[in-house]
């Protein structure tokens, strides 16, 4: 699924984001969680890469891909969304 059709659906079921009150800071806030999912997910990376030879650390991270989801298209579509709002 291309990222507008994400888009598309999240619209469908939550509605016009930009009827919320407060719709910019409101997106601004999703972008800078799904930004710092992206930094966890990358310091994970490297801690793997490091350390990953350890069983220890291996367990206590566990799934990174769980971290990913849909990050990197939901935080392009946050964006459009933040500048349609403009």
């Amino acid at each position: 699924m291309d990222e507008s059709e994400i888009l598309k659906k999240k619209r469908v079921h939550y509605g016009d984001i930009h009827e919320c009150p407060h719709a910019s800071l409101l997106i601004a806030a999703r972008m800078l969680d799904k930004t710092r999912r992206v930094v966890q997910r990358e310091y994970l990376m490297q801690v793997l890469n490091d350390f990953g030879d350890i069983p220890d650390v291996v367990s206590r991270i566990g799934d990174i891909d769980a971290v990913k989801e849909d990050t990197v298209a939901d935080l392009k579509n946050y964006i459009k969304l933040y500048e349609e709002g403009k």
